[in-house]
């Protein structure tokens, strides 16, 4: 057999000697006759602001506005030395960043996948690696097949908005135990004089000290919170496949839908309750329930959140998009009812970068000698629109031994 690389594709069918190898931390690519190249710099920070500002001046305003009121609250608790109302002005600057980093991410993106594309051989984004190993030890022959994929994947600091939505819904779960927590304990040392709920859990600070039109704060942070989680989610993940279409109207389309699952409709009852709660104390009927409510409150502000930060937190810690893994476990069960093939194991799959997926796979194939000659390219054909970067070993199985491997499994 022989170990020189050879490469498929090319028009006049030549073998070069130059190889590129796979980089983890970068996904720059280039071209067989060519020496690598250190990438010119893309943009500077002043490029990087007047795209902002000219490309999401609508987000980046948002942001701001957002900023600007949590360091009002900031300069509030700081003055008064509250505690609470600091902590809740944290929570205020975690939230403003989530659209300025969008806004961000939108403008850089393009242009990485420009100069990526740029780098690519033959225009093409990303190229397959096949390398087959006979007898589970000797590498072989590397077939080397451009693909055209384009794809964004969840990962690298794509992850950065959904890192962002899930510390604003794990700072509300907080609010939502601490308050159910202590109002729970109140009401058990003092039955009669119960604190209203707002002040117990303290998650609205400002009313408390003499600032009325704090009451929205909280409706409108909750809102916002899980407005930008979903948006987080969908937009660098699709749930049917795992891989996203950027849209410059995502975020349009998700405050359109917004209300349409029994989450989001939970946040808005959850919202419209606090400020009923204020206004409708006063009256004698409900000031005996405000215990009732303050609990119904916060067990759905937890209902309602918690689905989501569970979503998000899979997210976070999947090594590749679970659709995607499951998809390309499908086509490997398919390649293992082929003729000759005995089944496959030691399938790992891990997302490097945002638009990458390398994969490792190890098939038995009944035979003595080298596998079936179509095997690879039928291979990666089957695999090419799901994997970028896949080895394949080949383990050649004695066909009278074939009933020691019954069944393999990943």
């Amino acid at each position: 057999m022989s170990s020189s690389p050879t490469k498929c594709g090319e028009p006049d069918g030549t073998h070069s000697r130059l190889r590129r190898r796979h980089s983890a931390s970068r996904g720059d690519k280039f071209s067989s006759g060519n020496q690598p190249t250190e990438p010119a710099q893309l943009f500077t920070l002043r490029q990087v602001l007047t795209n902002v500002w000219q490309d999401q001046c609508w987000l980046l305003t948002a942001g701001l506005v957002h900023l600007g009121i949590a360091v009002g609250v900031w300069v509030v608790g700081i003055t008064g030395e509250h505690l609470s109302t600091t902590i809740y002005s944290y929570w205020q600057m975690v939230c403003a960043l989530t659209p300025v980093v969008v806004a961000i991410q939108r403008c850089i993106q393009p242009k990485l996948k420009r100069h990526r594309s740029t780098m690519t051989n033959g225009g093409n984004l990303a190229t397959s690696v096949v390398e087959p190993s006979v007898n589970g030890g000797t590498q072989g022959d590397r077939l080397w097949v451009p693909l055209e994929t384009l794809t964004a994947l969840p990962y690298g600091w794509s992850r950065l908005p959904m890192l962002l939505a899930f510390t604003q819904l794990l700072f509300l779960v907080f609010i939502a135990v601490h308050g159910l927590v202590h109002h729970n304990h109140h009401h058990a040392m003092v039955p009669n004089q119960s604190l209203p709920f707002q002040t117990a859990t303290g998650s609205v600070y400002l009313p408390v000290h003499g600032l009325s039109w704090g009451g929205l704060m909280l409706p409108l942070s909750l809102c916002w919170t899980i407005l930008w989680a979903q948006y987080a989610r969908s937009s660098v993940y699709n749930v049917r496949t795992g891989i996203s279409s950027p849209d410059k109207n995502q975020a349009s389309k998700v405050w359109y839908r917004f209300g349409g699952n029994l989450s989001e409709t939970g946040v808005i009852i959850t919202g419209v309750s606090l400020v009923l709660v204020q206004w409708l104390k006063p009256y004698v009927f409900f000031a005996p329930k405000d215990f009732h409510m303050a609990l119904s409150i916060t067990l759905l502000m937890v209902c309602t959140t918690f689905p989501t930060l569970k979503r998000l937190a899979t997210l976070l810690l999947q090594a590749a998009p679970a659709e995607v893994y499951q998809r390309v476990v499908q086509e490997l069960a398919d390649i293992s009812t082929w003729k000759d093939v005995v089944g496959y194991r030691n399938f790992h799959l891990w997302a490097t970068t945002t638009d990458e997926l390398v994969g490792t796979v190890e098939f038995r194939v009944l035979g003595l000698g080298q596998p079936p000659g179509d095997l690879l390219p039928r291979i990666q054909s089957k695999l090419a629109p799901w994997v970028t970067h896949l080895t394949v070993q080949f383990l050649m199985v004695n066909p009278s031994s074939e009933s020691a491997y019954p069944t393999l499994s990943p």
